[in-house]
């Protein structure tokens, strides 16, 4: 019975100390410049994998709805980071926000992308040009921000998983 009750003390001290490590503190302004400057080159790396929406047309022959598919998937992932890194600073929030707006617009231009009628609808191929070149526009704007002396300029490989 007091192996139980050791392992069972263990295993409780091992969560509580997981719990508090994994933070509800905003980050440091070194660590948020790093990771913002990640996301940066990531949410870009994803924005050239599907480069094809920006001119609005699309051949039916390239699998386009699968690049789309797979940087829809991804870039869903990179939200759901943003919305639990939690940033101090008026620099580093304004990027956030850049860069959730940027996401967003390349999600709904891959979803458009994933249904599979760009080269059949001119408006459709036309809204999911319109929304991969406000997405390039808002990372632009979130490129020129800079946080803490260091330009978010950076051109990393996006993790895959």
């Amino acid at each position: 019975m007091i192996i139980y009750g050791i392992t069972f003390v263990f295993f409780a001290a091992v969560l509580i100390g997981a719990f508090r490590s994994m933070g509800g503190e905003p980050a440091d302004a070194v660590a948020a410049s790093a990771f913002l400057n990640r996301m940066v080159g990531w949410v870009t790396t994803e924005r050239d994998s599907v480069a094809d929406l920006g001119d609005g047309t699309v051949d039916s022959a390239e699998p386009l709805s699968e690049r789309a598919r797979a940087a829809r998937k991804v870039l869903a992932g990179y939200q759901q980071q943003l919305t639990r890194f939690e940033v101090a600073g008026d620099d580093a929030a304004e990027v956030r926000r850049l860069l959730s707006q940027s996401i967003e617009s390349l999600g709904w231009a891959c979803r458009m992308a994933e249904i599979g009628t760009l080269s059949g609808n001119d408006g459709v191929a036309t809204a999911a040009a319109g929304l991969y070149a406000h997405a390039g526009l808002v990372l632009d704007a979130a490129r020129d921000i800079e946080l803490d002396g260091v330009a978010v300029v950076v051109a990393l490989t996006p993790p895959r998983g």
